[in-house]
Order: C-alpha cells, then sequence, then structure tokens
C-alpha cells in the first residue's frame, strides 16, 4: 500500500492519495482524519497501546467513510455501501469499488498514519 501526500494550497490541509486498490483509504484521510485532531490524538493514542494484543479493536464511524481495525487488519468503507439501494444497469456496476472499500495489514497502516503526521 503506497500513499502520496501533498497540501491543498487552500485549505491547508494534508492531502493524500494511495495506490490502486487502496483508493478508499484517501477518502478517510481526506474526508474523516486530515482535519479532526481529536480523531488524530485518539487514533494514535490507541496505536501507542498495543494494537496487535489479542481482541484489541478500534473504530471510527465517520460522517462518510468508517474505519475499524481489529484482528491486525484494517478495514476502511463508505457508507454509501449500506445506504439506500440504487437501481444500476451493468456498466455502473464495473464502478471501481476500491474508491468505496478497501483493508490492509495494521502494519502498512501504522506506516501510512506516521508518514501522514511526518510529512
Amino acid at each position: 500500500m503506497e500513499a502520496e501526500f501533498r497540501r491543498d494550497p487552500i485549505t491547508g490541509l494534508l492531502v493524500t492519495e494511495f495506490s490502486m486498490g487502496h483508493e478508499a483509504f484517501a477518502v478517510w484521510f481526506n474526508e474523516e482524519y486530515a482535519a479532526d485532531k481529536s480523531l488524530q490524538k485518539q487514533l494514535q493514542q490507541w496505536l501507542a497501546e498495543d494494537p496487535f494484543k489479542l481482541g484489541a479493536k478500534w473504530q471510527h464511524i465517520g460522517s462518510e467513510v468508517n474505519l475499524v481495525i481489529e484482528d491486525g487488519q484494517v478495514q476502511v468503507w463508505a457508507n454509501a455501501l449500506h445506504g439506500e439501494e440504487v437501481a444500476l444497469d451493468d456498466d455502473a456496476l464495473n464502478i471501481d469499488n476500491s474508491l468505496l472499500e478497501a483493508d490492509c495489514g495494521l502494519e502498512d497502516f501504522i506506516e501510512v498514519i506516521a508518514a501522514f503526521h511526518k510529512f
């Protein structure tokens, strides 16, 4: 999982882009995490404990995107996945699901969090 960071020239917020297959993480970072100092503090405190211990779980239910860390895995998904069903034709179903949901290992996620705060 690769991530790139840059500053938005208007807002000054950090904008994150992820490699193919992990784009949903960018939505979580950009929409939920980047501007929420309280969320950043909560996650960093939890990660400073022992996130690899048996039964360790952390979750953030966001306005746009949810993130759950459990059993050494990190999952992120857009709330739109669990909203109202919409009738779509076959071509519309070819939308890249990586924009809506993704997962990765906890070690990779910790590296990205560290890089985010270092940038």
